[in-house]
């Protein structure tokens, strides 16, 4: 769509246009910052809708509309849950910057301020937010707020000092030696979650951190959905000395013994783990090993040989599982055999692989993950959707905005599908006969239940009707019914 007119917006007026976008789509938007940071792109989150409109930064607080494109397409399949609105958190953001104070109508004036309807019969789920969880939210802005020192690891002691006061309920530490430091959080949200996590995934990243100092995340896949990361950590002094003491803390934290670890292969990672959580089986990921293959080419005496050995190993590391256990011991004496002639090659293969074997064989994987997408994954969404062109950041930058921007996401998504909205049909199975129930059916007995009781309690004026008549008013015109 063509200009006709130069459009500038304020923050205000950004948050303002883009909820108008995201409402007349039913759907929300995504915001990927581009060209050097210059520019910022919104995208209709739609599975190939190529719906967006970007703008110019002009300065901290204006930007210039420069394109949009308005028609939508929504015919794709999507199997993906509606997050919260990024608009919606933007204007929270500046409002609790600007008054804090005034959390009990932070939603009320967000509703009014940005045009949010609120006559329809329900209100879309991105703009959906419990007191709870904009009170935390609040907490968050004001926690990004205060207490900074030109110095990050001063500003970074001191935001975990005020998380450790405000919020017991993380694990969260930071300590600093002469020639070390290491840093460690567990959202309380995750506690629960991990318990039901088959295979953890474990990966790191030298890209967002000043001085080269890798961040690692602590990942898992919660019910074939969400990825979630349950543990971030970084150590000054990547030994696996530092790494181990930073997984235990976790491990103690929340009282699970993992039955998996799914990682790369980095070798000071494997004893990390190796040493403090022996009874886990170490899973190295089978894209890194064949990637680790074919860099050690040249240690065959010819092509064909490095070939032959590179289709059997794929076969080992992805095919061959325990259900082809015969062909998969069978494949691995022609590894052996092939490498019987090649003394370079087979010196490669007992260093690297040979003594490591079941870390990267698929016949002695079991249960566990066949790679490490998840915590890689979860890097890319950290690094597109939340540090897009940012790298080489201070310590604390990154890990506020960790827990101020990044954990409240993955909270609320985890929030909206075990809430979903009253309008969609919620089955649950019971364990002992393996019964659906109709939640909604369910929800229509307790919402009777609970109307009479209201109805005998305004009968008999055991409660002042003046309490219970706004609530009851603005329902009512919500579903339509005055």
């Amino acid at each position: 769509m063509e200009l006709e007119e130069e459009t500038i917006f304020t923050v205000m007026d950004l948050c303002k246009f883009g909820v108008k976008q995201e409402i007349q789509a039913q759907y929300g938007y995504g915001e990927r910052v581009r060209k050097e940071r210059s520019q910022i792109s919104f995208h209709c989150k739609y599975p190939k809708c190529p719906a967006h409109f970007n703008v110019a930064i002009l300065d901290q607080n204006k930007y210039k509309l420069i394109k949009i494109v308005e028609e939508h397409d929504h015919s794709a399949p999507n199997d993906k849950s509606q997050y919260s609105s990024v608009f919606y958190r933007k204007y929270l953001e500046h409002y609790f910057q600007t008054d804090d104070n005034q959390r009990a109508i932070a939603q009320l004036n967000a509703f009014k301020d940005l045009e949010i309807p609120l006559t329809g019969p329900s209100i879309p789920e991105m703009y959906a937010q419990k007191p709870r969880a904009i009170k935390r939210f609040a907490e968050r802005i004001h926690a990004l707020q205060t207490r900074y020192s030109p110095d990050d690891v001063v500003s970074l002691q001191i935001f975990v000092q005020t998380v450790q006061e405000e919020s017991p309920d993380d694990l969260i530490a930071f300590e600093v030696s002469d020639n070390n430091m290491c840093f460690y959080y567990a959202p309380f949200e995750g506690k629960a979650y991990a318990h039901s996590i088959k295979t953890f995934h474990i990966d790191s990243t030298y890209k967002l951190l000043r001085s080269n100092i890798p961040l690692y995340a602590f990942t898992g896949k919660i019910k074939d959905f969400h990825i979630f990361p349950f543990l971030y950590f970084f150590c000054q002094l990547d030994t696996y000395q530092n790494i181990q003491v930073c997984v235990c803390a976790y491990l103690r934290w929340v009282t699970i013994e993992p039955e998996y670890i799914s990682m790369d292969c980095a070798p000071q990672i494997a004893q990390a783990i190796e040493e403090s959580i022996p009874q886990a089986q170490i899973l190295w990921c089978g894209v890194h090993v064949l990637r680790a293959i074919l860099r050690k080419s040249n240690k065959f005496s010819s092509q064909e040989k490095f070939e032959q050995f590179y289709n059997l190993m794929k076969d080992l590391v992805f095919k061959l599982d325990a259900e082809h256990e015969e062909e998969a011991n069978a494949a691995y004496d022609q590894v052996l055999e092939l490498l019987d002639t090649d003394p370079t090659a087979s010196q490669y293969f007992n260093r690297q692989w040979r003594y490591n074997i079941s870390r990267w064989i698929a016949r002695d994987r079991r249960e566990g993950d066949a790679t490490n997408n998840i915590a890689e994954a979860h890097f890319r969404t950290l690094k597109h959707d939340y540090f897009p062109d940012r790298k080489n950041l201070r310590i604390d930058d990154v890990i506020i905005e960790i827990y101020t921007k990044v954990i409240p996401s993955f909270v609320i998504k985890l929030k909206i599908d075990q809430n979903p909205a009253d309008d969609r049909v919620i089955r649950i199975m019971e364990k002992a006969t393996n019964a659906e129930i109709d939640v909604k059916r369910q929800r229509k007995i307790e919402s009777i239940s609970m109307l009479n009781r209201f109805l005998n309690a305004v009968s008999d004026d055991s409660i002042d009707p003046t309490k219970i008549y706004p609530t009851l008013k603005v329902l009512l015109q919500r579903t339509h019914f005055i």
